[in-house]
């Protein structure tokens, strides 16, 4: 998938130095063509692979266990999960990851020192368990990471080493806003034999109604996690192994595994699920409500993955110590569910066959059983003789049909039109291309050329194009789609009005004319993304509000809020539903949700049934995107001084004293909201040191990671003053400027809790 603002210089290749003009409109690049030729022919080789390479059969354990925190002793036996005696049969690759191996709580969120240490000990655990089979096999431990309770570990027999390489491995966090590793993914890719396999380990978003949050925690993990790419030998016949996927379904086999959290609908009343699980044990009725075999089989999520056929009872919620579903009248009752799973995706069929697939109820420490699957999947192994014949075969077919005429193209369309788009919403249209010569043809996107703005980038930030490059055989036709994506930074630009929905794509055939192409996009405003300044100003929706709408500036007439009203109707409803409940800031929201709400801000109409969570998490997000931050450069700039308990009252007044109105104001009532949430710690868990710590990732999160000396400049009427203006006058920012002083965000952050968790427990404000 090509990235937003494609950057062709990432291929050589495609440098503007190597163009070559043939005049009338028309270029080439001999390179750039070289390139894309190379990439078609190692398609072709792809799609003839079976005339070349013999399947090498590989048996692959998987196993996923959320240990709710706990910690088995060292001689705790796991064979029951992990069998390693002789006549269970030992397999060459073995994936097990853990959820939960912490408790979740807040300090081993943002802290990683129990993590690391029981990382440790599974790892070791682990190793020493495989080792111990009956057979003599020895076991390499050959990639391991962990995210917070999450944790993979890859173990492969030492004596394969020759045909296991190019391992990687890295994680995905989805947590709260997105960053936290509460929840997320561990993805490690390894090449064996002539195969490319990926395992993921992930635990995603809990609660029983929460599908949505659970299909898109496992979409996010598939599309960010991406590993860096090797090196291939050009022309090589053997480069259809040599190129390393960095998606990870460009890999031939994906297991997917972990506590997927997916429940029995709510359709199906908690009891009735306990009474199918305990009593009637009828697995067959509530496997057609699972949710993620329901999800499965709409293709909501996983498209492509299977799973195994469950014959095991569900492996959530017991009473830790016992074979008992969790029922005692003190624990919340949760309703058994199949959370643990295995799911497996194969480009090619009939290559993974499924041995075994179980859970062990032998374990007992955890609130969750332990799942593991056995699988038999056929790699690959290339003959590289052969797979030199099958080249010359290529190249030879495509030599035949090259010649020095030039293509003959046909677009479906000289314009690109995505209508009303909305912040956060991705959209997509398609450009049909079709090759009506009888010539291969040859295209790529291209940089435009402007002397005044030599980018390199073939279009800008919120379109994306897939594919970007590529050949078309003669009466061939492909579908390139461009994706509008209002980001953040697309948001604030067109809110700043530095930046509109209007772009021309170049699309270049090799050896022909270039196509223009008009791309355009109608903003739907959002006041994410806007500054306090216009916000405090805008008596109507902000939707109905145009760019660049003139200021209260000079008109007594015209009246200025204290505070965003969008600010205060999040508050409001937050501090009437919201108060009492546990942990309201570090939960997902529900993605359905929280767009409904923003939809509201944005038009004025009433707000949407909605949970707490999905507040929340829409007022964080509403603070973060802000297009200059609660906390401005010049302000932020003071963190960096240096206090003490003894200083920190009037050092605190005079931080204060430096914000501008709008951000005074709106500071001062977050903090007030944030008091009065702390009336009701007991029941939503709130303590200062939390709220500092969330509020001040949101509050600064625009500041740069260095001192930038911004020029003036007039956003929507508003003058936004610079920086050298704004510390004028001021000694200790002026000595901070002369010094060359460079912030730390991580300093500024701290400095920014000490002062939030002083005025929530003082009568500072």
């Amino acid at each position: 998938m090509a990235a937003p603002g494609l950057r062709m210089e990432n291929i050589e290749a495609f440098a503007a130095e190597y163009e070559t003009d043939l005049g009338d409109g028309a270029s080439r690049n001999d390179r750039a063509v070289h390139y894309i030729r190379e990439k078609w022919i190692e398609k072709q080789l792809q799609e003839r692979e079976a005339e070349f390479s013999d399947l090498v059969p590989g048996k692959v354990f998987c196993g996923t266990w959320n240990v709710n925190g706990k910690k088995l002793e060292e001689e705790d036996p796991i064979e029951d999960w992990i069998p390693v005696e002789a006549a269970a049969g030992l397999c060459d690759i073995y994936a097990i990851g853990f959820q939960e191996m912490v408790d979740l709580n807040v300090t081993n969120v943002t802290m990683d020192g129990k993590s690391a240490q029981r990382h440790k000990f599974w790892a070791e655990k682990l190793l020493r368990h495989l080792n111990s089979n009956a057979l003599g096999e020895k076991y390499t431990l050959t990639a391991h990471e962990h995210l917070v309770g999450i944790l993979l570990c890859v173990f492969t027999r030492t004596e394969l080493a020759n045909v296991v390489s190019a391992a990687q491995i890295m994680n995905v966090p989805c947590g709260a806003m997105g960053v936290m590793g509460n929840k997320g993914g561990i993805a490690c890719r390894l090449r064996y034999y002539d195969s490319w396999i990926c395992f993921i380990c992930a635990h995603l978003a809990a609660h029983r109604g929460n599908v949505e949050g659970r299909n898109a925690n496992a979409t996010t993990i598939i599309e960010r996690a991406a590993f860096d790419a090797g090196a291939a030998e050009s022309g090589s016949p053997s480069q259809i192994s040599q190129v390393q996927p960095t998606k990870v379904m460009e890999h031939e086999f994906v297991f997917f595994i972990g506590d997927l959290n997916y429940r029995i609908s709510v359709e199906v009343d908690t009891e009735e699920v306990f009474w199918k699980c305990t009593e009637d044990l009828d697995a067959p009725f509530l496997l057609s409500r699972d949710q993620l075999v329901l999800e499965l089989k709409a293709g909501r999520v996983l498209q492509g993955f299977v799973e195994p056929e469950i014959s095991f009872l569900p492996t959530y919620k017991f009473e830790p110590g016992s074979d008992r579903y969790e029922q005692r009248e003190n624990k919340k009752r949760r309703a058994p569910a199949w959370c643990d799973r295995v799911l497996w995706y194969s480009k090619r069929e009939n290559r993974v066959q499924t041995l075994m697939y179980r859970s062990s109820m032998s374990q007992r420490v955890s609130d969750h059983k332990p799942v593991c699957a056995n699988f038999v999947l056929q790699a690959r192994r290339i003959d590289k003789q052969r797979a030199l014949a099958v080249h010359q075969n290529i190249v030879r077919t495509l030599d035949r049909w090259e010649n020095a005429s030039q293509p003959q193209v046909k677009l479906s369309a000289p314009h690109l039109q995505f209508g009303p788009v909305k912040y956060g919403e991705r959209k997509g249209v398609s450009l049909q291309v079709e090759n009506v010569g009888s010539n291969p043809a040859v295209f790529r996107f291209v940089p435009k050329e402007n002397p005044d703005d030599p980018s390199p980038f073939v279009c800008k930030h919120w379109l994306r194009l897939e594919p970007a490059f590529g050949m078309l055989l003669p009466g061939e036709a492909k579908s390139i789609t461009a994706t509008c994506s209002i980001d953040v930074q697309t948001a604030r630009r067109v809110a700043l009005a530095e930046d509109s929905l209007e772009d021309i794509l170049i699309l270049r055939f090799e050896g022909g004319r270039d196509c223009f192409i008009d791309v355009s996009a109608e903003y739907l405003r959002s006041c994410f993304g806007c500054s306090l300044e216009e916000l405090v100003v805008a008596s109507a929706p902000i939707r109905e509000t145009p760019i660049g709408a003139p200021s209260a500036e000079g008109d007594e007439t015209r009246t200025v809020q204290a505070v965003p009203k969008e600010l205060w109707r999040i508050l409001d409803s937050l501090q009437t539903t919201g108060k009492e409940v546990s942990d309201i800031f570090f939960g997902q929201g529900h993605p359905e949700e929280v767009t409904a709400i923003r939809e509201a801000l944005d038009t004025g109409a009433e707000l949407p049934t909605h949970t707490p969570h999905s507040m929340a998490e829409v007022l964080l997000s509403f603070l973060a995107s802000l297009a200059s931050p609660i906390i401005p450069q010049s302000v932020a700039v003071s963190l960096e001084a240096e206090y003490t308990t003894q200083n920190l009252q009037p050092w605190t007044r005079r931080f204060l004293e430096r914000l501008p109105p709008a951000n005074y104001n709106t500071f001062v009532y977050l903090v007030s909201f944030f008091r009065y949430l702390l009336e009701y710690k007991v029941k939503n868990r709130l303590t200062p040191t939390k709220i500092a710590s969330t509020l001040s990732k949101a509050l600064l999160a625009s500041v740069p990671d260095e001192m930038v000396k911004e020029s003036s400049k007039v956003a929507g009427g508003l003058l936004i003053c610079s920086f050298e203006d704004t510390i004028e006058g001021t000694d200790e920012l002026s000595d901070l400027q002369m010094n060359g002083a460079k912030v730390t965000p991580s300093q500024r952050r701290s400095n920014l809790d000490m002062i939030v968790v002083h005025l929530l427990t003082t009568s500072v404000i």
